[in-house]
């Protein structure tokens, strides 16, 4: 139960990204199947873990702001990796070549890629919940001061709505 606070699960996956993307392990986890593994495996569960506390959370905008500092400090890690002068993760350098890159352009690319796709997937959810909390807010001042979640659905795309009466964890909810 702990572990599902959403404090606890946004400092259990912060910690699992942070940590082995500190050079050591992450060379480690390039050369050993079993760390490798290992890793893969705290990325998955801190994940799941993270997601699932934001989606039983029981303010709606505590979540938003959860998903918003993830955003920022994973974003932070993805800059930094972009950006530094020189290779972090030495593990690399043997296989870059076959790519046509120098292991300073494969860090780069990967820094891009977990910055600017994980923060778009990460700014749409914000989105998302961000209009399902104004819908919520709006409906509860409608309903004299409560909000019943049956009546809330949001639109994350014009093609995909998610209709009322959709189980709970099936659509972002966020009280």
């Amino acid at each position: 139960r702990f572990v599902a606070s959403p404090l606890a699960a946004w400092v259990l996956h912060a910690l699992a990204i942070w940590i082995w993307h500190v050079p050591r392990l992450f060379d480690a986890s390039v050369t050993n199947t079993w760390i490798h593994a290992a890793q893969h495996a705290s990325f998955l569960f801190s994940a799941l873990i993270f997601w699932y506390a934001l989606a039983i959370a029981q303010q709606r905008a505590i979540a938003i702001v959860y998903l918003l500092t993830t955003a920022i400090h994973t974003g932070v890690l993805g800059g930094l990796i972009t950006f530094a002068p020189n290779p972090l993760y030495h593990a690399y350098a043997a296989t870059t070549a076959g790519w046509g890159l120098t292991p300073l352009e494969d860090q780069q690319l990967g820094g891009l890629i977990m910055w600017v796709p994980a923060g778009i997937v990460m700014m749409l959810v914000v989105q998302a919940m961000t209009r399902c909390l104004h819908g919520h807010v709006g409906d509860a001042l409608r309903a004299g001061g409560h909000c019943p979640d049956d009546d809330l659905h949001i639109t994350v795309a014009p093609a995909l709505e998610v209709p009322p009466g959709v189980h709970a964890l099936a659509r972002p909810v966020l009280r």
